[in-house]
């Protein structure tokens, strides 16, 4: 877990507990990348249904953790990430229960992780701004 907000206390305290929760400080964004490359799997979760504008959202999370190589894992709650993540292999989308998350993380094998890590690889080498520049670029020039 990096960075900070409400919960900072208790992940400093789980991390003291258990050996495979790190916690580490925000960082400046042009370091994120390297910190978060190190994690096993990236996380975006919520238990209550949100707004429809976050449910078809992509946070830049989601592409953080593409270009770091890392499986995401989402809540059902958000549909865009889900319909990306199925159809690309690059991650899982779990119903949106604590219980249901606790087994993922209970359960989950570095096996089920290296399984998608090629997906995902490709996936973020494929989402960059040069590319997408070049994209757009194409898209507003006139006919």
């Amino acid at each position: 877990m990096m960075g900070f907000g409400s919960l900072e206390s208790e992940v400093i305290s789980l991390s003291k507990k258990y050996s495979n929760i790190h916690f580490r400080k925000a960082v400046p964004m042009q370091e994120i990348t390297k910190y978060t490359s190190s994690a096993d799997i990236g996380l975006h979760f919520l238990f209550e249904k949100p707004t429809l504008s976050y449910q078809l959202s992509l946070p830049n999370k989601f592409s953080e953790y593409m270009i770091s190589g890392i499986p995401i894992v989402v809540s059902s709650y958000y549909t865009y990430m889900t319909r990306l993540i199925n159809d690309f292999g690059l991650g899982w989308s779990l119903s949106p229960s604590k219980s249901d998350l606790k087994n993922f993380i209970e359960t989950i094998s570095n096996f089920n992780i290296e399984n998608l890590q090629n997906n995902v690889t490709s996936y973020g080498n494929d989402i960059n701004w040069e590319l997408e520049e070049t994209e757009l670029l194409k898209a507003f020039q006139q006919p």
